[in-house]
């Protein structure tokens, strides 16, 4: 009897927990879909002020005079100027993703040699204790072969 009510008490442990975990996926799945919908509406704002960008280099552009020759600047040079500026932002996106990568992998080293090094004091001091054992059995060995030769 008593086992069983054990045993159901276990159980509802379980289910509690369980009912607990349910819960917990469950809130942080919102939050999650939360930071996802963020996450869009800023990349879409970003993007707006991309193409708002791009449509006022343009505007300038088109008024715009060449200071030495009096020629307006031509739609091919704004259109390079805009592939010139949409390359380097891709390679600073670039850039940056490989700097955390770095960063990461960093850490990560940094982590392993000081694993390393703890490990390495330890076996120091092994070291130090198994060669001063064998100096204290050499010391004995040799105590006997000096009152010998005496």
């Amino acid at each position: 009897l008593e086992q069983q009510q054990r045993y159901q008490k276990y159980l509802s442990e379980i289910e509690t927990l369980q009912d607990h975990i349910k819960h917990d996926q469950i809130e942080y799945e919102s939050k999650r879909n939360n930071y996802e919908q963020q996450i869009q509406k800023k990349k879409e704002h970003v993007e707006q002020l991309k193409a708002d960008y791009v449509k006022l280099v343009r505007e300038i552009a088109s008024k715009a005079v060449f200071a030495r020759s009096g020629k307006s600047i031509s739609n091919q040079e704004v259109e390079n100027y805009l592939t010139l500026l949409r390359e380097k932002e891709e390679e600073l996106i670039k850039t940056r993703h490989d700097n955390i990568r770095l960063k990461n992998q960093l850490k990560k080293r940094e982590l392993q040699l000081k694993a390393k090094e703890e490990l390495a004091e330890g076996l120091h001091m092994i070291d130090f204790e198994q060669l001063k054992i064998e100096n204290q059995t050499y010391t004995e060995r040799s105590r006997p072969d000096l009152a010998d030769r005496r």
